[in-house]
């Protein structure tokens, strides 16, 4: 509904939203964006394991979901070369048998709530947000440099990264938040205030 919303306030965004869940949905076999929502529940989480060395690869993800039906959530990926299972209440799917073999036994080692890199890069982020994002800093040392280029150095002992996606009424607001490792290696920051857009013409695109 908020992205609808939104979207409304675009020229031709109008019923822009609903079109496109409508063939979501046929080309799904359901019956309409109701039968969407309940094959897909409240929340949706993407897991990616690890950044690929090779950038040519695809990393390997699992889909999290609760669906309020099982079997509209069977009929999304029936006929799909994907792997799917129930792990501690949620349906995972990942694309390959051993992918989600191997979710489940980084599952079992422990999750990512609880954890101090988890909660600080997560601290006061909007929880009622279109989506969350949390990077572990910790995990991206281990890629070699250049593979996975962020805005800031997340890599090693520098911390993790946190965001949230939130709709507002007119527009859409992003929050962030990065946090180092150590006080120490936090860079020093000062107030960035754009002067460009004294050169912007209004009602330009």
């Amino acid at each position: 509904r908020a992205v609808s919303g939104l979207l409304e306030e675009f020229p031709d965004g109008e019923g822009l939203l609903e079109d496109l869940l409508e063939k979501a949905t046929a080309e799904a076999g359901l019956e309409g964006d109701a039968d969407l929502r309940a094959a897909l529940g409240p929340e949706v989480a993407l897991v990616v394991l690890e950044v690929p060395t090779d950038p040519e690869a695809d990393p390997p993800v699992v889909i999290l979901t609760r669906p309020d039906d099982e079997d509209a959530f069977a009929q999304l990926f029936e006929g799909e070369d994907a792997a799917r299972a129930e792990v501690k209440g949620w349906q995972a799917v990942a694309e390959t048998e051993a992918n989600l073999e191997r979710y489940r036994e980084e599952l079992e080692a422990g999750s990512v709530e609880g954890t101090a890199a988890f909660e600080e890069a997560m601290d006061d982020l909007p929880a009622a947000a279109l989506a969350r994002v949390y990077v572990n800093g910790s995990a991206l040392g281990e890629v070699p440099a250049g593979i996975a280029p962020l805005p800031l150095d997340l890599a090693g002992a520098t911390g993790s990264l946190g965001a949230a996606l939130v709709a507002e009424d007119g527009g859409v607001r992003v929050e962030g938040r990065a946090v180092a490792a150590a006080e120490s290696e936090a860079p020093e920051l000062e107030a960035f205030e754009s002067e460009l857009v004294e050169e912007v013409p209004a009602g330009v695109v």
